[in-house]
């Protein structure tokens, strides 16, 4: 899995920013969080740019404290998931509702691993931007939509760059994902891994008949949600396999062209999840409070 690369970013994040590791207990809490120091003008200057972009400044102990909120709400919904998926392995429960509470569980982790490398994936309502408005340096209308945060450093404080796009919220996240891929250096590695790793990047590039995850998420939560026949069962039973022994989806790149696409599908969701999940725990250290 290409963990130890998504774990790397972080770090190399993390470092950039001068990332310090709050020492007070009270971050935990929905009011420390980025959006809402945003919406609040709480310890940053903003400025909107334009009707479709604005930037934040803030020290680093701000974004520290930020970025260690979201990340303590980011593990409790991954957690959940987990344990959910945990129940769903027994193979009488609906293999649909399996892979949505899959898809979501790998969807909070994608939200989370993008954070943790620098890019914030949210939407802004039209109150929200009224908000934003009047707490401005400068009075220019917002308008609402999703918007991707980019993290910068400006002179020993971290800028963020809001820009609006058209992407809905789940393929901004996703989009996310594959150019954070495909900016890995396989040089690095060992040989034995690359060939997972360039399957990763052949999926994102479109290489390989492999749909993006909320694409396959649709598709069983509102195509296939009876699919939890005997029939069904049967078909997808490899999926179930690699539930309780990872090895088998860690073959997918070497098996993509034997299996049935929508197993494919399904598998590829299972591998990202447990890649992106695993990233998430691997930090948890450089976010504990004491």
């Amino acid at each position: 899995m290409p963990t130890s690369l998504f774990l790397q970013k972080v770090i190399d994040h993390l470092g950039f920013t001068g990332f310090k590791n709050p020492k007070d207990n009270k971050i935990h809490t929905i009011h420390n969080t980025m959006k809402e120091f945003v919406l609040s003008g709480s310890n940053l200057n903003l400025r909107i740019l334009s009707d479709k972009a604005f930037e934040v400044t803030m020290s680093v102990e701000t974004y520290s404290k930020a970025l260690a909120a979201d990340y303590f709400f980011s593990t409790q919904k991954v957690d959940k998931q987990k344990s959910c998926i945990e129940m769903f392995k027994d193979s009488a429960l609906p293999l649909s509702w399996l892979i949505v509470t899959l898809y979501y569980g790998c969807f909070y982790s994608a939200v989370e691993v993008l954070r943790l490398t620098g890019s914030y994936c949210s939407y802004f309502s039209k109150d929200d931007c009224q908000e934003i408005r009047s707490i401005s340096s400068n009075s220019v209308n917002l308008s609402s939509g999703n918007y991707l945060g980019t993290v910068t450093t400006d002179n020993g404080y971290i800028k963020i760059v809001f820009r609006q796009k058209v992407l809905g919220s789940h393929e901004l996240v996703w989009d996310g994902i594959k150019k954070l891929v495909l900016t890995f250096d396989l040089s690095d590695i060992p040989m034995k891994k690359v060939s997972k790793l360039e399957f990763f990047s052949d999926v994102f590039k479109n290489q390989i008949d492999i749909e993006y995850p909320n694409v396959v998420r649709n598709k069983w939560n509102y195509s296939k949600s009876d699919a939890y026949s005997p029939e069904a069962n049967a078909k997808y039973g490899k999926f179930r396999a690699c539930l309780t022994d990872l090895s088998h989806a860690l073959s997918l790149d070497l098996s993509h062209k034997k299996n049935d696409v929508e197993l494919n599908n399904i598998l590829f969701i299972w591998v990202l999840y447990s890649s992106l999940s695993s990233t998430i725990s691997n930090v948890s250290s450089r976010f504990a409070t004491s």
